[in-house]
């Protein structure tokens, strides 16, 4: 689906907007077009991402995209047989670029890198967006370790943009080009609550914590403070939203829930489209999260009038700079995330108080223009003219993906040639040992 004159190429790393890196690549997209600029995204595969981008009229292009890097609780495999950065992936996108000739490419999260390379390859400017945490958020695993992932980023970048401070000091330390800290936070207004049928008691003190279900994100801090609260007399739910991620993590929960009979008290409503819904209905916002690199929902629960109480912590405590817009507690506290949740409880002035502080704040703060400016002043400066990158730094890279499917593809082979040979029983064995 080609687009002439386009001015911006983005690259998708998931088909579903669910997280906040999707939400706020999404964000952006609907920017650029506000301002009159023409985007095309690339995306992995056909999803829900393709209805908002139709919606929008922005057009995009279809292109396998596989990780160099993987959440550890993912358990997916790298697809290294299309890994290799010469091949596959990145010369499609290298044709995409000759055909659309974009005046700047971006890539979107630190899992894809295929458009950072085939950028390289034709000398159109590049900006990476970085959302996650690595391996202090995210437990990841990288394709070619950590060192040389962070390596690649930098030498591929002629722009790098912070999805917070606390980001930017994380991964500073690990360039050696991009030393500017350039930021656009990924937080907006959110979509309008809508009436629904509220999941909580009349009398219920009501509670909300949006997230996908996996230990980073802290859900069962907030069950326990819940269970706290429950014996210290007050008549508290929690509305658990969000998906589950880490299977093991959500039994660990539910174990919890069930050894102390919370049931009624721990409300679980897997994912819901517009969480502004259930945030408007709840008399604070929890965040849980030790390492959130920012926390979309902190600020969403802000614009909606929900007063935050979040892990004093990372992009968080960013976020929550004063008492005025919200409370912290120390993280893993669960004695403490009581007595701020109890403030609010026992003070219904002081929770109006921080609601509408918070809402005339994260207006102020977090509006469009605010947010963009540092990315669109970059846009700005932009000359259609580009020094070819040095890529000799990362000789090592390509060698190890090389090396590495040249392994797999031998593997693949003797596999093929033992199974035309053996039973289906004695293969299965070998098998098993082989790929150990």
């Amino acid at each position: 689906m080609a687009h002439s004159n386009t001015d911006i190429l983005f690259v998708s790393h998931r088909h579903d907007i669910v997280s906040g890196g999707e939400k706020a690549l999404l964000d952006m997209i609907k920017y650029t077009v506000s301002i009159g600029l023409k985007p095309h995204v690339i995306i992995g595969s056909r999803g829900t991402i393709v209805g908002y981008l139709e919606d929008m009229g922005v057009p995009y292009t279809e292109i396998f995209l596989p990780f160099w890097a993987h959440s550890g609780n993912d358990p997916s495999p790298f697809h290294f047989t299309s890994l290799n950065p010469t091949v596959n992936t990145t010369r499609q996108i290298v044709s995409l670029i000759q055909t659309l000739k974009p005046k700047l490419c971006v890539t979107n999260t630190i899992v894809v890198p295929w458009l950072a390379y085939a950028s390289s390859l034709t000398n159109t400017p590049h900006a990476w967006f970085i959302h996650e945490l690595g391996t202090a958020g995210f437990n990841f695993r990288y394709a070619i370790g950590e060192a040389q992932t962070l390596r690649t980023v930098d030498l591929l970048s002629d722009a790098i943009f912070y999805n917070s401070r606390f980001t930017a000091e994380y991964y500073l330390p690990h360039f050696s080009t991009n030393k500017e800290v350039r930021l656009v936070y990924p937080a907006g207004i959110p979509a309008a609550a809508e009436t629904i049928e509220s999941p909580f008691d009349a009398d219920a003190y009501k509670m909300v914590i949006v997230a996908q279900i996996k230990p980073q994100k802290g859900q069962l801090d907030a069950v326990k403070a819940t269970h706290q609260l429950l014996q210290q007399g007050i008549a508290a739910q929690l509305a658990v939203i969000g998906d589950v991620e880490d299977t093991e993590y959500d039994k660990e929960i539910r174990a919890y829930i069930a050894k102390h009979h919370l049931e009624s008290a721990i409300i679980f409503l897997g994912h819901q489209k517009n969480p502004s819904s259930y945030i408007a209905l709840a008399d604070a916002c929890l965040v849980c999260a030790t390492n959130e690199s920012f926390g979309r929902v902190a600020v969403e629960s802000m614009f909606l009038g929900t007063p935050v109480i979040g892990a004093n912590s990372a992009g968080t405590a960013e976020i929550i700079d004063s008492e005025s817009i919200g409370l912290l507690y120390k993280p893993r506290d669960i004695g403490d995330f009581c007595r701020q949740i109890k403030r609010l409880h026992s003070d219904p002035k002081v929770a109006s108080s921080i609601a509408r502080h918070a809402e005339k704040t994260v207006t102020k703060r977090y509006g469009e223009t605010e947010r963009y400016k540092q990315f669109v002043d970059y846009f700005k400066s932009l000359t259609g003219e580009k020094t070819a990158l040095d890529l000799s730094p990362l000789e090592s890279s390509f060698f190890d993906f090389t090396a590495t499917v040249q392994t797999l593809e031998s593997r693949n082979n003797r596999l093929e040639s033992i199974e035309q040979s053996l039973p289906w029983r004695i293969l299965s064995s070998i098998k098993g040992r082989f790929r150990r």
